[in-house]
């Protein structure tokens, strides 16, 4: 270990005893924050916070990002001010806590309605999962030796204690870990999801179910690099962490499928990591395909599942009914390994994300895509390759401001159940563009709406349209009110003095000219150099119009500069005469 004296970094809480800290937000480790250097300067950003006490103490390296805890003269809040500030900082943060998506019920439930409601007994028919698939349960560990799961487990890590024994001693975990892959056909307890595919325990939260941010994305990182194909987090917190976010990201950027749970808080409260783009954030529904009543929901929650009433294994070897989001995110686990278990690796993360998005059951505007569907995912019981981004057309390339416009997305097919989901941005905040727009059933294409504001002069916006790692982009100009010059440029520069052809001047307006047209003056640093003339005129309708201008013969190089003027509005550009 490292033995840099730096700042401190913070701490994050993952479990059912005490939910209220992730409802509440910003809870966090009282003594720790996480730095991450910027590039290249670790060892000088290192030196410089070594005068403000505290001690290095561990480091997530793929990410960068180290864990400092404080001594008793500088509290969390103001380290992250004091390194934030810093230049050699990229970002500093607490370490959060996090807590389990879990409503305890002591209730039982001795059948399973989840796997008919999400078609998984038609799916099975297509396969029950390879053990090649491997699932990373990031939780409170699993129990090595229920006998509905010791022969899936692979070996894993526990970042609570720091050693290889990530058995569970909390029980959330463990029945999380029946949801995806409890065995199938045993003659006792339940079926999983991917009864074929194997469990990977990643203990980070401890018995009384919390746990350390940095354990987290630790835990995350860990798993992506020992072969998981799919990362289960029935786990989150309302505090935004970049540090969790760049653990994601390099799951994503490796071909991992990540799934979270979206938080049992009934509201639209973004829950992390389920916020995060490259995650897939879980909503909880009953036997009814009715929201769970403690069921997070809002635009950010992507997919729902069954995780009201489901029994599953629990430590000691039995089995439990629970009811919580942390339930609903490992069956949608299960259904990214049964795909993984068909298609293979080649088919790629984003069409794995794409598969289980695109072929849900719509149930209404508090979930994005809808409920999972197992078969449709899997392409039995008339799913098929979900469609791809194929391009994106604005009615209009430029208009002026303030107003609205259209924009269209295509498919590469048409739309499976459920539609399909296209998310929309602007680079410009004059420019406001909805946020999604949905190509429904059956169909290729989708129109959306999108307005602009009035501007003092033409600005560019790009509007871009992404479904999964595809992004297709289009420019809409919006010009001002009053007609200006909005470029003003040469079509060869430099030129030989007196040589042909001469260049031309190009003059174009923030939009068509009015009635009468528009003249714009013209004015030269040095008139001897040229023969040009001293005006040019756009007619009315027009926007733009080249003008000639003739050059000299000179005995050395020169440099001419061109203004033009329209009212209030001038633009110029230099031209370049050289001698022969």
């Amino acid at each position: 270990m490292k033995t840099w004296m730096v700042g401190a970094l913070g701490a994050l809480v993952v479990g059912m005893a005490i939910p209220a800290l992730a409802r509440e937000g910003g809870a966090s480790v009282s003594n720790e924050v996480l730095v991450r250097f910027a590039p290249g300067r670790a060892q000088v950003g290192a030196d410089n916070l070594r005068g403000l006490g505290g001690e290095f103490i561990d480091e997530i390296a793929p990410l960068g990002i180290v864990r400092i805890r404080l001594d008793d003269t500088l509290s969390v809040s103001e380290a992250v001010r004091l390194y934030s500030s810093l230049a050699d900082v990229e970002f500093a943060e607490p370490n959060y806590l996090v807590a389990a998506q879990l409503v305890p019920n002591d209730s039982l439930y001795n059948q399973q309605y989840a796997p008919r409601r999400i078609g998984l007994e038609t799916a099975w028919d297509t396969t029950i999962g390879s053990p090649s698939v491997v699932v990373a349960v990031i939780d409170s560990g699993i129990e090595l030796t229920h006998p509905d799961l010791a022969s899936k487990i692979v070996p894993g890590w526990d970042f609570v204690d720091a050693d290889a024994d990530a058995n569970d001693t909390n029980g959330h975990g463990t029945h999380c870990a029946g949801i995806i892959a409890a065995s199938m056909n045993n003659t006792r307890g339940i079926a999983g999801v991917a009864a074929g595919c194997k469990l990977m325990p990643v203990r980070v939260l401890g018995s009384n179910g919390t746990g350390t941010l940095a354990d987290v994305a630790s835990g995350v990182v860990w798993a992506t690099d020992r072969g998981a194909r799919v990362i289960s987090m029935s786990l989150g917190t309302s505090s935004n962490s970049t540090t969790l976010a760049n653990a994601i990201d390099y799951a994503w950027n490796r071909n991992v499928l990540v799934v979270a749970a979206a938080g049992n808080y009934n509201s639209t409260t973004p829950i992390y990591p389920g916020y995060f783009t490259n995650c897939i954030a879980v909503a909880s529904t009953d036997q009814n395909d009715v929201r769970s009543p403690f069921s997070s929901f809002g635009s950010w929650v992507d997919v729902a599942a069954p995780g009201s009433s489901i029994v599953s294994t629990d430590i000691g070897g039995r089995y439990q009914t629970r009811s919580g989001t942390s339930m609903a995110a490992p069956a949608v686990a299960g259904i990214g390994a049964l795909i993984w278990s068909k298609f293979g690796t080649s088919i790629g993360v984003a069409n794995v994300r794409s598969r289980i998005e695109s072929t849900c059951m719509p149930l209404g505007s508090w979930v994005r895509y809808g409920r999972v569907n197992a078969a449709m995912a899997l392409g039995s019981g008339g799913g098929t390759t979900p469609p791809a981004l194929t391009d994106l057309t604005l009615s209009a390339a430029s208009a002026v401001g303030p107003g609205s416009s259209t924009g269209t997305v295509t498919l590469s097919s048409a739309a499976p159940s459920g539609g399909t989901q296209v998310d929309l941005t602007s680079s410009s905040p004059l420019v406001g563009v909805p946020a999604m727009v949905r190509v429904p059933y059956g169909s290729r294409q989708a129109t959306f709406s999108f307005s602009y504001s009035s501007v003092t002069s033409s600005t560019d916006a790009t509007i871009s349209a992404r479904l999964g790692t595809v992004t297709k982009s289009g420019t809409f100009t919006v010009d001002p009110s009053v007609v200006a010059i909005r470029d003003f440029a040469l079509t060869m520069n430099p030129v030989v003095g007196g040589s042909a052809p001469s260049p031309k001047l190009r003059v174009t307006l923030t939009r068509a000219a009015p009635a009468g047209g528009v003249v714009v003056s013209l004015s030269y640093t040095n008139r001897s150099l040229v023969g040009a003339p001293g005006s040019v005129s756009i007619p009315a309708g027009q926007r733009s119009v080249e003008v000639t201008i003739a050059t000299y013969p000179v005995s050395r190089d020169y440099t001419l500069g061109i203004t033009g003027r329209y009212q209030s509005s001038t633009k110029s550009v230099n031209l370049t005469i050289r001698k022969r």
